[in-house]
């Protein structure tokens, strides 16, 4: 990232850096639209450092950019058949650090897991063998944003 900055004449704090990293989780995708919405978060406050600050506007940026895409996402679990109202207890689940069957019966869990699993929507970590949301903005959208 810092390469990239410095392709167009910007510098980046390392605290900066480390909470953009932080907050995309890791995941590519999420870490560079955050990268890339800081940039221009930088150019409107007429500065070439990107600090804590315009890292976590770039976040914002990134939630706001992704928002059509993260409603959609949420339509579609809500539509997922009869397993709609379970997958999304599920995201909601695993969106706030809760294991993805909590509060549902084990069954109906396992069939609405499959849908989100093929759906590309979760995925089970080879690490801890937990499912996880396939996109760590889309699991602040539904945190933040939607009653399960």
């Amino acid at each position: 990232m810092t390469e990239r900055f410095a392709e167009d004449e910007c510098q980046a704090e390392e605290e900066a850096l480390d909470r953009i990293i932080e907050l995309g989780a890791l995941h590519p995708r999420a870490v560079m639209l955050i990268a890339q919405q800081a940039h221009p978060a930088s150019i409107e406050a007429d500065t070439h450092r990107i600090d804590l600050g315009l890292a976590l506007s770039g976040w914002q940026g990134a939630l706001q950019a992704e928002r059509a895409r993260h409603v959609d996402a949420v339509d579609a679990i809500r539509h997922m058949g009869r397993s709609g109202a379970a997958a999304l207890r599920i995201a909601g689940n695993l969106a706030r650090g809760l294991p993805a069957y909590h509060g549902l019966e084990s069954q109906r869990a396992s069939r609405a897991l499959k849908y989100l699993q093929r759906s590309s929507i979760v995925h089970r970590s080879s690490q801890t063998g937990r499912w996880e949301i396939d996109d760590p903005l889309l699991a602040t959208y539904i945190r933040n944003e939607i009653a399960t």
